[in-house]
């Protein structure tokens, strides 16, 4: 059956920007890495209802929406400037909020709740996830049939997708099961958390923030995702994605917008047995927000 909107099997998410016009940097094996032109090009659209709560992130944040968003773009042109190494694939995200209070409060963590600006339910026809994933890198939801030919791709080219499945055997698996580009799809093509978000991750140069919440209150799934590797003069990842899934009894995936700055879950410690040296130390850039979430989440 498929699911409707709201509901779901999987993966649900927005619409973001498509990347703006490409240019290509020539890299030592040949290969061309994308890069849009310039983030200096910003289009920032945010609505924030009455009430909405966003919370300060190391400086004042205005509960005007005209005034937060000036802030956040200076913010953005200021790191920009700072960090000419860190290669910025993709636009700044078009926030948009639904009519409503947020309606998952149960299925994410309590912390995280104050730091919602916006969200994306995507439609829940078995590929909820992929689509989250194209929202975010495909230029629209619809774009998931592009997402899933992306990682089948980036797995069927990277040894170390062996020790993250478990195997040679099972990445074969994996490939077969994202390898679905027509229509709503059955349990044996959606996602799987949290193995395909590596992939994500060492693809986009990003970083996966995970939420999930089981039905017995345990965060014990949440986690962070970093790149497994990174490309020539590639200093850092240069986006934060934050997908949830909604639990066993929804099975389906949305996509969070949050403040800068929002506490996020530990490291998955698989990252660093699996991580290049290309990639080593990046996990210090996130230490004060781990820390925040540890001290929240003490017991």
């Amino acid at each position: 059956m498929v699911s409707p909107r709201g509901q779901s099997q999987e993966g649900r998410l927005g619409t973001s920007r498509p990347p703006q016009q490409e240019m290509t940097k020539q890299l030592s094996n040949g290969k061309q890495l994308a890069v849009s032109e310039s983030r200096r090009k910003m289009d920032w659209k945010l609505v924030v209802g009455p009430g909405d709560n966003i919370p300060p992130s190391g400086h004042k944040m205005e509960t005007d929406a005209e005034e937060y968003l000036e802030a956040k773009k200076a913010d953005a042109l200021r790191r920009s400037a700072q960090d000419s190494n860190a290669i910025r694939t993709f636009e700044p995200e078009r926030f948009e909020r639904r009519a409503g209070p947020f309606p998952y409060k149960d299925n994410i963590p309590d912390i995280i709740i104050p730091f919602i600006v916006g969200w994306n339910d995507v439609l829940g026809d078995g590929n909820c996830g992929f689509r989250c994933v194209a929202n975010a890198f495909n230029g629209g939801e619809d774009r998931w049939p592009h997402a899933r030919q992306n990682l089948y791709n980036e797995i069927s080219m990277r040894q170390v997708y062996e020790f993250v499945y478990g195997g040679r055997e099972y990445v074969d698996l994996a490939r077969i099961r994202i390898r679905h580009t027509q229509g709503p799809t059955r349990r044996d093509h959606w996602m799987e958390s949290v193995a395909d978000l590596y992939v994500v991750a060492t693809l986009y140069n990003c970083v996966v923030m995970y939420f999930t919440v089981a039905e017995s209150g345990s965060l014990w799934g949440c986690c962070t995702i970093l790149p497994l590797i990174a490309t020539y003069m590639v200093t850092r990842p240069c986006y934060e994605f934050v997908i949830v899934h909604l639990g066993a009894r929804n099975q389906h995936y949305i996509r969070l917008f949050l403040a800068p700055n929002f506490p996020v879950p530990p490291i998955a410690l698989q990252w660093f047995a699996l991580r290049d040296d290309s990639v080593v130390g990046w996990e210090n850039d996130y230490a004060t927000r781990i820390a925040l979430w540890n001290v929240h989440y003490d017991d």
